[in-house]
């Protein structure tokens, strides 16, 4: 239930949730980000 959670929070802001088991050496989570293009989240401008 809690994973669902981040998922969707994760989701909502344009990122994703990866969560990877092989069930005998334990789960990978990991999370992938955008990289901002030029005028998204930058604020030097």
């Amino acid at each position: 239930m809690g994973s669902t959670i981040c998922k969707k929070m994760i989701e909502n802001q344009g990122s994703k949730l990866l969560i990877e088991s092989d069930g005998a050496n334990g789960t990978t989570i990991s999370i992938k980000w955008p990289i901002p293009t030029h005028g998204q989240g930058d604020h030097n401008e």
